[in-house]
């Protein structure tokens, strides 16, 4: 039996903007900055207390994304600039230094695999593609500093908690302060939350409403070369990605050179585990249609320092609108994170003195969307067209990878205006999984980001409204900021 209340509340308009954000994630900082570039007033609205949002919490941050496997940069434009900066303030993967991306999408990925192996193969295609390490704090840091530099306002520690409508024209969006609600007034609002929570509090929810879920807690004061010594003595137990026979020479010189490690097994220390407290059953994943028995994932970057990579079978997918179960499932999650760690420490050598060091404010999630979820904004992309990576449509603001493990072209494929503007409503822009459901990769969110951020200042300083632009003068916009439209 359900029942509901009533409640009112007034908010304080507290400024209004030409652009508001909602977000202040990889994709809602690349926004925020393109539209200050276009010369719009800005704000950022970010339930954490710092920027950053998942892409800071997933194993892959880096080239996610960015470039294609013949070693096109997709990326470009603000995002790319978001990661050389990053990678400037230290402790990133050297690989970043010792590839010359120019180069390599003129004469090819293979190209410079060869300068950079000369002696034999220490890194592949994975590696320049979309497993090139940055650090995370770094990367937070350089956010911050970039929107302090664009004087952008940002609004930390405030959840989004209603939006501002009249006549299905969005007009700005309100949210949670420590005392009650406040209001961001705003010519354009673009939503870059995962679920598209701004259209959803407008009236307009996103229907597909299952999400995945995941965890990536970093780890330091790992021994590598006391794990190495495991993995040699039990070659069945650990499988390397992307590494054939496991050979000590390989390992250590792997290591030396900083080449991330993506280790899968560790079944027999996790058996063990279990036989001394069962609680340890809930650790590990596998794919019981597939046959397997659970395992464990560990993804070594460098300097001693790592992340577990944390997804579990009976609570990955939920229901948003399950408010119980989902934070039943996020609690199952946080317990992992510390059961998982204290198993490798306990049981897995190298792991002694090792300390969990970065949890994350959330548990990572994304819609669970894979084709056929359409009709929630103005133009759908077909199917064909992600498969085909043509230029397609005239008025493209973004090129963007797609996800070749999903039947989409290697080479990506074009995203016109129409795709982020939600249906039956005015001033607002939404971007990810809501507007496809074949986008994916952090790099193509970021990149969405821009060409939003750019739309939205266009949108907003000429007062024209989103479906009236010239989508010329926003491909030139965006080229002036070193984006790829096609």
């Amino acid at each position: 039996m359900t029942s509901t209340v009533k409640f009112q509340s007034e908010a304080e308009v507290l400024e209004r903007y030409d652009v508001v954000v909602a977000g202040g994630g990889f994709p809602g900082v690349c926004a925020a900055v393109a539209a200050s570039r276009a010369g719009a007033r800005v704000a950022i609205l970010e339930r954490d207390g710092t920027l950053g949002g998942q892409a800071a919490e997933i194993y892959t941050l880096g080239l996610d994304g960015f470039v294609d496997r013949e070693g096109r940069l997709y990326a470009a434009g603000i995002p790319w600039e978001v990661l050389r900066r990053t990678v400037d303030e230290g402790q990133s993967d050297p690989l970043w230094d010792r590839v010359d991306y120019e180069r390599m999408a003129r004469e090819g990925l293979q190209e410079e695999l060869g300068r950079l192996n000369p002696g034999g193969p220490v890194w592949d295609t994975a590696h320049l593609a979309n497993m090139t390490y940055v650090n995370p704090n770094a990367f937070r840091y350089v956010l911050l500093r970039m929107v302090e530099e664009e004087k952008i306002d940002v609004y930390l520690e405030a959840s989004l908690s209603g939006t501002i409508v009249d006549n299905g024209v969005v007009k700005g969006v309100v949210a949670l302060g420590n005392y009650g609600p406040f209001a961001l007034e705003a010519h354009v609002v673009v939503d870059t939350t995962p679920q598209a929570v701004v259209a959803a509090l407008a009236g307009k929810v996103f229907p597909f409403s299952e999400v995945y879920m995941g965890t990536h807690p970093r780890v330091a004061g790992v021994r590598i070369e006391r794990l190495i010594d495991y993995i040699l003595e039990h070659p069945d137990d650990v499988e390397l990605d992307l590494i054939g026979k496991p050979e000590r020479q390989l390992l250590e010189g792997l290591v030396r050179e900083q080449v991330p490690l993506l280790m899968r097994g560790f079944r027999l220390l996790r058996d063990k585990a279990i036989e001394d407290d069962p609680i340890y059953e809930t650790t590990g994943y596998a794919k019981p249609d597939k046959g397997e028995t659970p395992f464990l994932h560990f993804f070594y970057d460098r300097d001693g320092c790592g992340t577990y990579w944390i997804h579990s079978n009976p609570v990955r997918k939920q229901k948003l609108e399950n408010i119980k179960a989902l934070s039943e499932g996020i609690a199952c999650y946080r317990k992992q994170q510390w059961l998982t760690h204290k198993m490798f420490r306990d049981y897995v050598p190298g792991f002694e003195k090792a300390h969990l060091m970065d949890t994350h404010p959330h548990i990572a999630r994304a819609l669970n969307t894979r084709g056929g979820e359409g009709g929630f904004t103005e133009f759908d992309i077909p199917w064909e067209h992600c498969q085909g990576g043509g230029d397609y449509y005239p008025d493209s603001v973004a090129r963007v990878m797609g996800h070749p493990n999903f039947g989409q072209s290697p080479r990506g494929f074009q995203v016109p205006l129409r795709t982020l503007i939600p249906m039956a409503l005015e001033g607002l822009l939404v971007i990810g999984k809501a507007a496809c459901p074949t986008f994916h990769y952090s790099g193509t969110m970021a990149t969405l980001g821009q060409a939003a951020g750019v739309i939205a200042a266009l949108s907003a300083l000429g007062g024209t409204p989103l479906r009236e632009l010239v989508v010329s003068q926003v491909q030139a916009e965006l080229r002036r900021q070193g984006a790829v439209v096609s």
